[in-house]
């Protein structure tokens, strides 16, 4: 007895202090998220004090009125002053405050993307990590107002809007070198397919597949579209490779009028969720894509159809399956629940995992 005695304390003991580490880590998390906010607030409430804030619109000031503030107010006051005005074809930097000029023509001179700490150590500034996050709003707000385009590195929007909007390019081509982009950096020989889909609440009725559907965004029945999506994942990282919309059979496929008004191509054909990662997940072994496994949850475990092409294509696979499905065991002589067959492994047959790193420490969903 006190052989097992000893284990049964040191597995409690163990317990107790996981909790207290998953607790310190997620008071340390909160703390650290104030003290970020409280930075912010003080470079802020600086700038606006020392009247470093205060816009000056060289189309007012030709008029011969003072330059007007977010809010209506004139300039000169510290109250409502407008930081960053949004920018517009014509505006110079000179008109920001000196903080935010002197980023803006940092990235003017730049020849490339910078990544934050980047951009820090360019101004001078600290690369500590609660620094770097006080520096980030203010590249946002840069961001958000016309003055840079995140991540492209562009230093006005301009190019990427007219990318989105206007610019004439193939999608799937643009999807074929992401994807080969992915695998030439992330490629290794553990890398792992995902398939998953996430929706995208609407309020009308005229994009493409939208319908009242489930939707695990809303976690709920909601007018929504459907996208099923392929990520990779490797010890290098993880990136999306590719998606399909899901066209729901009765409200789209079969409604030839409300497909000629959304665009939707003549040989686009009903195909189930679970059908169209498995034509995501073929394209991507065509395409050279190594895997050594492809996982998904219990929408695509429970396809018989996805385990039959994967097993074709000699592909592995971790699926997620409901607890009432009946497996096989004794040699294919038993027929029994996936839950019955879970409950009778011993507690040593399991190994308790993170999802990975979270605010408030390992993400563990048991």
């Amino acid at each position: 007895m006190a052989g097992e005695a000893r284990p049964a304390a040191a597995r409690e003991e163990t317990a107790e202090l996981r909790s207290q580490i998953e607790e310190l880590t997620r008071r340390l998390a909160d703390w650290e998220t104030v003290l970020s906010r409280l930075e912010i607030t003080r470079e802020t409430m600086t700038e606006i004090l020392s009247g470093d804030g205060a816009v000056r619109a060289s189309v007012d000031e030709a008029a011969g009125e003072a330059p007007v503030s977010v809010d209506g107010s004139r300039a000169g006051s510290p109250v409502g002053v407008r930081l960053v005005p949004q920018w517009e074809p014509g505006l110079e930097a000179d008109v920001l405050p000196r903080s935010y000029r002197d980023v803006v023509e940092v990235m003017q001179d730049a020849v490339h993307p910078m990544w934050t700490h980047h951009l820090c150590a360019a101004l001078g500034l600290s690369t500590d990590k609660n620094k770097v996050e006080g520096f980030r709003s203010k590249l946002k707000r840069l961001v958000e107002r016309g003055w840079l385009a995140e991540h492209a590195g562009h230093v006005r929007p301009g190019p990427m809007q007219r990318l989105l909007r206007s610019a004439r390019w193939d999608a799937g081509a643009v999807r074929d070198e992401v994807r080969r982009y992915v695998v030439d950096h992330l490629g290794t020989d553990d890398g792992v397919l995902i398939v998953d889909e996430t929706g995208f609440l609407k309020k009308g009725r005229d994009s493409a597949g939208v319908q009242r559907q489930y939707t695990g965004t809303a976690g709920r029945i909601e007018n929504s579209q459907v996208g099923v999506f392929l990520a990779y994942a490797s010890s290098r990282g993880r990136a999306l490779i590719d998606r399909r919309l899901y066209l729901p059979e009765h409200t789209w496929c079969q409604d030839a009028e409300r497909r000629r008004k959304a665009g939707v191509p003549e040989d686009v054909v009903f195909s189930t969720k679970p059908r169209l990662a498995l034509q995501m997940i073929a394209a991507a072994l065509d395409a050279g894509v190594s895997t050594s496994w492809v996982t998904g949850d219990e929408a695509y475990g429970q396809d018989p159809g996805l385990r039959a092409g994967l097993e074709a294509r000699e592909v592995g696979y971790v699926l997620a399956v409901s607890c009432a499905t009946r497996a096989r065991i004794n040699q294919g002589r038993t027929l029994v629940r996936a839950d019955e067959v879970a409950s009778r492994l011993p507690v040593s047959a399991w190994n308790r995992q993170s999802a990975g790193p979270g605010a408030k420490g390992p993400r563990y969903y048991d």
